[in-house]
């Protein structure tokens, strides 16, 4: 199985490798937290944070061991992917006695191809559905810590994913210490709670230091609400029977969505009745299965939201095991004409799903993309392609991740020759991007300021009192989002208005494109060759 594992991690970094397309724009928000700390800042005490510690902090290390290349970052991901698939496989083969079975579902997994910054949500939930099997065998003290830290990790990737996994662990906790007795099932529970909480304390109490608890929580919970109206399924999708690729891509998203609700809850039911008629393949199997499927509710209920193609394939690891689970237990049915039964559906269920796999996850086109089903050689020139582009700091390209990164190259290059490592840059707007190809940190330890992104006026003041204390040469403004920032920041923009003056305009295509503010009376070393703008250092 180790052996199968290993191989089925190296397919997937593989695979992600030449399937590489660049980051996309919500990648760079990590990669700019990611960046802030490498110039020696901190989450929640030098810039807000919604809660997401670790995603900047992996990042980070690797920046500040590998550099800024963009293969340092493709190493993360792909790594990352390559372990869940590895976790995946081997939770998998555990529960259906089939390694064939769990390479199978696995390879789906991969298939759907989850965006690039979704990796926690393979990795931690491979890991966690690995980790309830392994602890609910034999539940014991150490197992109940050992979930406990890893309900502590998830959460400080993400906050919810501590609480979905925790859910889980706590479920795998009771139910796995349930055939001891109450006296030991309350004890193991109560070790797994003190141990998240002394997991949790160090963050707890640094929070509180630095801004408060509630005042921490309140403004994320706000953030997070608001990032979610905008993404959830205000209805159940329902099939579309106009035919054409737009409706078979409607069709199998429903297929999907449907079958990753139902798998958890058939789990549960068939765990329930196989412990209650002692045909548990091992002992704690149906602790183990509910645990997982506990945690597979609350996940799917959290992350399946709009539009379905990016967002289920962010739930793709515990419905890789579970559905293993349920193949194997077909195989498992004693009665003749029942096995033959629930094997012909569990073939077609199988078989429907890969086909809905291979339409959301565009499996064909991605084989096209790496060079598979291309002409000869084709996959040895997007190695080289990728090679020489995964090289560089800046993307190439179809690999750009925004219009407004396209339209600010000259302006990369000025920020490179004219202004301080230490400088930093406000942008109005949500662009992360344009901070980690300036190779500039954020000003106001915000690195957007829009509506709904921490625009109370304690917010706002805040971020001007960080912006004083820091060199901030450079504003960039928006004109697309320019009367929402004025009318949700106006503190903000009173200050920007105050203290700049503006330098130049930045065309964008099917935009009202960009403007570019400098700080009033800031003393220039010369004057810059290529733009005739200020240079605050003496430029080379």
């Amino acid at each position: 199985m180790v052996c199968t594992a290993i191989g089925v991690a190296v397919l997937t970094a593989a695979w992600r490798f030449l399937t590489f397309t660049g980051f996309n724009n919500d990648h760079y928000i990590y990669l700019a937290g990611a960046q802030q700390i490498a110039l020696g800042e901190w989450p929640i005490r030098d810039f807000v944070d919604p809660g997401w510690p670790l995603m900047y902090g992996v990042s980070a290390v690797a920046r500040l061991l590998f550099g800024r290349e963009l293969w340092v970052e493709l190493l993360v991901v792909a790594s990352a992917f390559a372990i869940g698939a590895g976790f995946t496989l081997t939770a998998a083969a555990r529960l259906s006695g089939s390694i064939a079975l769990a390479l199978m579902v696995t390879l789906l997994e991969i298939g759907l191809n989850p965006r690039s910054f979704s990796y926690p949500k393979l990795l931690l939930y491979a890991i966690a559905g690995w980790a309830f099997v392994a602890a609910t065998r034999h539940m014991t003290p150490r197992r109940a810590v050992l979930l406990a830290a890893s309900t502590v990790v998830a959460f400080l990737f993400r906050h919810d994913h501590g609480l979905y996994i925790g859910a889980g662990a706590f479920v795998a906790v009771v139910l796995g210490a349930a055939r001891e007795g109450s006296r030991v099932t309350v004890r193991r529970a109560a070790v797994f709670a003190a141990a998240v909480l002394l997991f949790v304390l160090p963050w707890v109490i640094f929070v509180q230091y630095q801004v408060g608890l509630i005042e921490y929580l309140k403004p994320a919970l706000e953030f997070s609400r608001a990032e979610a109206e905008g993404t959830v399924l205000r209805s159940l999708p329902t099939l579309d029977f106009s035919g054409g690729a737009v409706a078979a891509q409607v069709n199998w998203e429903a297929w999907l969505f449907y079958l990753f609700h139902a798998m958890p809850l058939v789990s549960l039911w068939l765990a329930l009745r196989r412990a209650r008629g002692g045909r548990e393949q091992w002992a704690g199997e149906s602790a183990g299965i509910a645990a997982i499927a506990v945690m597979t509710v609350a996940m799917n209920l959290g992350f399946i939201r709009t539009p379905l193609a990016a967002r289920l394939p962010d739930a793709a690891a515990p419905a890789a095991i579970l559905g293993a689970w349920l193949i194997g237990v077909a195989f498992d049915v004693r009665a003749t004409t029942m096995r033959r039964a629930a094997l012909t559906v569990a073939a077609l269920m199988f078989v429907l799903t890969a086909k809905a796999v291979s339409v959301v996850g565009d499996v064909s086109g991605e084989l096209n993309r790496a060079g598979v089903l291309n002409r000869a050689g084709a996959m040895s020139e997007r190695i080289d392609d990728l090679s020489r582009r995964l090289r560089k700091t800046m993307p190439q390209g179809s690999h750009v991740p925004s219009r407004n990164s396209e339209a600010l190259r000259p302006f990369y290059a000025f920020v490179e020759r004219c202004t301080s490592i230490h400088d930093r840059l406000v942008m109005t707007g949500l662009s992360p991007d344009v901070f980690v190809l300036a190779n500039r940190g954020f000003a106001g330890g915000q690195m957007a300021y829009r509506p709904a992104f921490y625009a109370s006026e304690k917010d706002q003041r805040k971020a001007i009192a960080r912006m004083q204390s820091q060199s901030v040469p450079l504003v960039i403004v928006s004109l697309e989002e320019e009367a929402g920032f004025r009318g949700a920041l106006p503190l903000v923009a009173a200050y920007v208005d105050a203290h700049y003056e503006p330098l130049a305009q930045v065309a964008v295509p099917d935009t009202r494109g960009l403007q570019i503010y400098v700080e009033r009376g800031r003393a220039a070393a010369s004057r810059d060759a290529a733009t005739g703008w200020p240079c605050f250092t003496r430029s080379s």
